[in-house]
């Protein structure tokens, strides 16, 4: 059966995305199984060993992040390439998104969020007929566990490629849903509207709720934290009701998910959380003194001695659900000095979420301009300072946020949305320090910015500027040609709900699929 999976699994990456997106499954390699067993064992293979990239470039364009042109003279020359192609990405060049750089290689969000929808329809197409053998329930919750990443990848899709669904009425261009191995489907030989998009994503995550629950899967289990229960489902509707502006939905699924985990890392914790700082020395931070060690914060005692997947990322406890992506170029963001300067000084978030440019990777930017991300959240690898991830499934604080900012808008349970907000600085401040948070909006945005840096803002930027009308305009510097190092620098700026907030898709793809381009615009330089 191992032997069967593996090769399955090596034909999907030869065939590659272009080639089976227009094949039959059995030109695909694909099969039906004989027996459930072999399905389970294929989507634990998807889930543990995926590579992903999703919403690396949407990270780098948000206004949490900056490559500051004048550091191309400090970068040395066998990482430069690999600055300018982020500083590109980080002032929307169209030519970039719509090329990656250029080549086939590189973070390529589009290709690897699509590239898994094979495999996953097959599974949701075929577990359940009657020549596979297997328990009724497994199969029940095998196929639920597919749907639910079939509608998360649509999802992290049309926030980075689509505008937002309350724009337009809805009816902008959408991300073709892929719900079957073939592109004579409606909805996937075209890109049709983003409410279908939004559409198909909650169906596919509420059947998937309920066909866990009717499996049994009702509670998250400690010893394969990648797959998918009841409060994942939760977790991640809350999400996606949030992003629409239906915040009584999304309380009603951020309240239920909550039960089921309140867990809360404390940064508190020397163990795990000291200051990270490869000079070997000692420092004072409001009283508490931070560690020095050669790792960034490990969260080792979260892992499954008795699991050969020795990967911390898997079992961090503040997740539903265990997504996590990897780009090494996330260990080398930078933040903007305003995301920076929302911190309060007593704030150990300032000390464990960053570090100093220097210290975090010495080879590939030796001046020490200013502090960079090492957030645990989003950055955290146990042992090396290169083969990190950011996570990209729902955690604790996320949900606590969610149930905050319904309360402030008056659609959660009547209490005040900084009684859970103070329940979250808990573990995010030094004692005595819980209660310097107020009630309003405001509040709970500034705050849900600084717990969820970088990753959550380009999805907070869009659905502000549309649900909101918070006219946030973002700012940033960088060369006309980022290649070229005579070229001009300018100020480029973003406007509220620019055509460019739905990402340019990368042309190979959109010529493939016959789709239309996203439309770019709404920049202005100076």
């Amino acid at each position: 059966m191992k032997n069967k999976i593996f090769i399955l699994l090596v034909m999907f990456f030869l065939v590659g995305c272009q080639d089976f997106l227009d094949v039959t499954p059995r030109e695909g390699g694909v099969a039906t199984f004989n027996d459930v067993s072999q399905y389970d064992a294929l989507l634990n293979n998807i889930r543990v060993t995926r590579n992903r990239v999703e919403w690396a470039n949407s990270i780098v364009a948000s206004d949490d992040c900056e490559f500051v042109p004048e550091w191309q003279n400090n970068v040395p020359a066998n990482n430069l390439a690999s600055f300018q192609t982020w500083e590109a990405y980080s002032t929307w060049n169209e030519s970039f998104f719509q090329s990656q750089g250029g080549g086939t290689s590189g973070f390529v969000p589009f290709l690897s969020t699509y590239s898994f929808m094979y495999l996953l329809n097959q599974i949701i197409n075929t577990v359940e007929a009657p020549e596979v053998e297997g328990d009724a329930k497994l199969k029940k919750k095998i196929k639920a566990e597919a749907k639910f990443f079939r509608g998360l990848y649509h999802f992290l899709l049309a926030v980075e490629y689509c505008t937002h669904p309350s724009l337009n009425g809805g009816n902008n261009p959408g991300v073709g849903y892929r719900n079957s191995v073939s592109t004579v489907e409606s909805g996937v030989e075209t890109r049709n509207t983003v409410n279908f998009t939004f559409d198909n994503v909650l169906k596919d995550l509420e059947e998937a709720r309920i066909e866990l629950q009717d499996a049994g899967a009702v509670i998250l289990d400690a010893n394969t934290p990648w797959r998918i229960t009841v409060p994942a489902t939760e977790s991640l509707l809350a999400r996606v009701y949030l992003y629409l502006g239906d915040y009584k939905k999304a309380f009603e699924f951020a309240k239920s998910a909550y039960n089921s985990n309140k867990f809360l890392y404390d940064l508190k914790d020397q163990t795990l959380f000291g200051q990270r700082n490869l000079t070997v020395q000692t420092e004072t931070f409001n009283g508490v003194v931070f560690s020095t060690t050669p790792t960034f914060p490990a969260i080792a005692a979260d892992q499954n001695a008795n699991s050969p997947i020795s990967n911390s990322n898997l079992w961090y406890k503040e997740s539903f659900f265990r997504f996590v992506g990897q780009a090494t170029a996330q260990s080398r963001m930078v933040p903007t000095k305003e995301l920076y300067d929302t911190y309060e000084s007593t704030d150990l978030r300032k000390r464990v979420y960053y570090d100093n440019n220097g210290n975090i990777n010495a080879s590939f930017l030796r001046p020490r301009f200013k502090d960079q991300l090492i957030s645990k959240n989003y950055l955290k690898n146990a042992t090396s300072t290169t083969n990190s991830g950011y996570i990209l499934s729902v955690t604790v604080p996320e949900i606590m946020l969610i149930m905050a900012e319904c309360r402030a808008r008056g659609a959660g349970d009547g209490e005040s949305a900084n009684v859970i907000l103070k329940e979250l600085r808990k573990r995010r401040f030094p004692a005595n320090y819980v209660d310097n948070i107020g009630s309003t909006l405001d509040d709970v945005k500034n705050e849900r910015r600084r717990e969820m840096a970088m990753v959550m803002r380009w999805h907070d930027l869009k659905r502000y500027n549309a649900l909101d009308n918070a006219n946030i305009t973002v700012t940033k510097r960088g060369r006309l040609d980022p290649l070229d190092f005579n070229s001009e620098v300018f100020t480029f700026k973003l406007a509220p709900n620019a055509p460019t907030y739905a990402l340019p898709i990368i042309q190979r793809e959109v010529d493939f699929l016959g789709w239309q381009q996203n439309e770019y615009g709404g920049i202005t330089r100076q």
